[in-house]
């Protein structure tokens, strides 16, 4: 990770641990850490005319099945 990347990690780790608790930081840091690996995989191979993010398509489905199912 680059430098300036990292501050702004540990900035918003700090945000977010007074916001939750102390014992949380390690798991806020790799959720952070998870949602920007996921942000640079590319457009879905699999519909690239449709141009949405394969993981805005699995909520889009997994909303829509909750939804059908009663389970709001």
């Amino acid at each position: 990770m680059e430098v300036r990347l990292r501050e702004k990690l540990e900035r918003l780790v700090e945000d977010l641990t007074h916001r939750f608790s102390q014992r949380d930081r390690e798991e806020i840091r790799k959720a952070i850490i998870a949602m920007i690996k996921v942000r640079d995989i590319p457009v879905s191979p699999l519909n690239p005319a449709g141009g949405y993010h394969p993981v805005l398509v699995l909520k889009r489905d997994l909303a829509a099945w909750r939804k059908r199912s009663g389970c709001l």
